[in-house]
């Protein structure tokens, strides 16, 4: 069976699983990269093979990565009668090592703000995307993929209609955020069935446009800021200001307590910094 008819069946049971794009990408690609260097012979597919491709010369996250993207693709090639038995079983997946991962600081917020403080169309649908990255915590995908519909600036809050995993949750907007979306709104003339970010020529903002525009940003305010920082922040926040585990979840969109553990960890240095100076002073 040709390599890329492995991968496409991989891509589409990963799709039906209601997998995010982004995680679909990767793992195709290493999956790709694997059934490459075994010839795309499916005889290859070995758990000495796994073993050995697994340990080849990568970081521990990446190795967990390959782990997952092989375990999936055995899944599929079972599911459709093209092996018979797992090569990933007996394989322990990798660990992930958690390290302290920088969040976005209230003066690095200000400062892009202040980037966009202007009064050209750009800068208010910049500083109402800024705003509300920082409030909703949410994933620049799911930001990107948002309708002016969604948006309710009466009670606060924004349907992310397909968060990861195909999830639908309500994100939640502060003052700050709310105040700039209604600028934003009234200076665009956007409609309930547009998308909230239009772009150039009138095309929407993709996940990799507002990286753009945070990268453009970032760059005016002398700072380097990235959407994912954002979510730390929300996390680091929540939890340092008394917010329940529960509520996290909602409102970031994870389905259990290890993404909350996992975002603690990652935001472990700014929360211990917060306290020790509420502490000693």
């Amino acid at each position: 069976v040709d390599a890329n008819v492995l991968v496409g069946l991989l891509r589409l049971d990963l799709e039906c699983r209601g997998f995010a794009e982004t995680t679909i990408r990767e793992y195709t690609r290493l999956a790709g990269m694997f059934l490459d260097e075994h010839h795309g012979v499916v005889e290859e597919f070995t758990r000495e093979n796994v073993v050995r491709w697994i340990n080849a010369g990568v970081s521990r996250s990446r190795k967990r990565w390959r782990w997952l993207s092989l375990r999936s693709l055995s899944r599929a090639l079972r599911e459709d009668g093209i092996i018979e038995e797992d090569p990933t079983a007996r394989i322990a997946m990798p660990q992930e090592v958690v390290t302290p991962q920088p969040i976005v600081s209230e003066a690095d917020l200000a400062a892009l703000v202040a980037a966009c403080s202007g009064n050209t169309t750009a800068d208010v649908r910049d500083r109402a995307l800024i705003l509300t990255l920082a409030s909703t915590g949410a994933r620049r995908a799911e930001v990107a993929a948002l309708r002016v519909v969604d948006v309710d600036l009466h009670s606060g809050t924004v349907l992310i209609r397909n968060g990861k995993g195909g999830r639908a949750r309500t994100a939640f907007l502060d003052s700050s955020s709310r105040r700039a979306l209604l600028k934003w709104l009234h200076r665009s003339g956007i409609g309930d069935g547009d998308h909230l970010w239009p772009g150039q020529r009138g095309k929407p903002l993709t996940g990799d446009g507002v990286r753009q525009v945070l990268e453009r940003r970032s760059r005016r305010a002398g700072v380097s800021v990235t959407a994912h920082q954002f979510r730390r922040r929300l996390a680091a926040r929540w939890l340092l200001d008394g917010g329940s585990e529960v509520g996290l979840r909602a409102a970031a969109g994870w389905n259990s307590g290890a993404m909350v553990a996992r975002y603690a960890a990652m935001a472990a240095t700014q929360v211990a910094r917060t306290e020790h100076t509420r502490i000693f002073g």
